[in-house]
């Protein structure tokens, strides 16, 4: 390997939609590891899916972020949401998400398509209630979980 360091548009990128992933350096060429760049984004989805359950609850007429665990209601009597919101965390998911199902829909079996066929269809409709979409994450993060990862 030559370690050469560059960044990858893995949506952009003509040489690895052409399934050609191999290094761009003349004198090397040596195939990258699929595995490690499948890995490190999933780990990217894992660590927003977290983030985005773990986040603080902010009030809706003061701003404050909620400090009692029990207390339904804000001392201004306004009511909590969350600080990122459905709309912007699936914005930030999706693309991560489409070049994972992209790359399983070529190394999976024909019924392990077909179940991600289905959640692709559950991402592009971002609009799902924070519960639902944590059982969507979970179900996703199943699926790739039964691939091995370096």
């Amino acid at each position: 390997y030559c370690n050469d360091c560059r960044d990858i548009d893995l949506c952009r990128d003509r040489a690895l939609l052409a399934q050609e992933w191999r290094c761009a350096v003349p004198q090397c060429g040596q195939p990258y590891d699929r595995g490690v760049m499948e890995n490190a984004l999933l780990q990217i989805v894992r660590q927003r899916e977290r983030l985005y359950h773990l986040q603080d609850l902010v009030c809706h007429k003061c701003n404050q972020v909620k400090a009692a665990h029990l207390a339904e209601h804000c001392a201004c009597a306004g009511s909590f949401r969350c600080k990122e919101g459905v709309s912007e965390f699936w914005n930030k998911m999706q693309g991560t998400l489409f070049v994972l199902i992209q790359s399983d829909h070529q190394n999976q079996t024909h019924q392990h398509k077909e179940k991600l066929m289905i959640w692709e269809v559950v991402i592009i409709h971002h609009d799902l209630k924070p519960f639902v979409m944590g059982r969507v994450l979970m179900n996703l993060r199943s699926l790739f979980d039964d691939r091995k990862f370096a």
